[in-house]
């Protein structure tokens, strides 16, 4: 009887391991899935600039091609000598089309780097 019950709680154990592994599995794939769509690259026209200082920019928004609005958040992006909070609004006022690349961090957009 000792012997069967054995080999039961062996049976439940191995069980219970192969169900952690596939759980395992799951949520990396889940985990690493979901890093795909943590980065990408906008196209549009500028519609607002935000920001703390002539140098410093805080926030930007672009409109892409298919009228979709995206808000970016500097969040220490520095660019002075080429992308300067007035060279954004000159974009903006111009209706000149940038590239903004950017990464997800903490469900805000931040901005990686700006392109005319």
């Amino acid at each position: 009887m000792v012997r069967c019950a054995s080999r039961s709680v062996r049976r439940l154990v191995v069980r219970w391991r192969r169900l952690a592994a596939a759980l395992a599995a799951v949520g990396l794939l889940l985990a690493f899935g979901a890093c795909g769509d943590q980065a990408g690259a906008v196209r549009g026209r500028v519609v607002d600039v935000q920001s703390a200082s002539l140098l410093e920019l805080t926030s930007a928004e672009i409109v892409d091609g298919d009228g979709k609005r995206w808000r970016f958040e500097a969040r220490g992006f520095s660019d002075p000598i080429d992308f300067t909070p007035s060279h954004l609004r000159a974009h903006m006022v111009l209706g000149e089309p940038v590239t903004v690349e950017y990464h997800k961090e903490d469900g805000v957009l931040v901005i990686d780097d700006i392109d005319d």
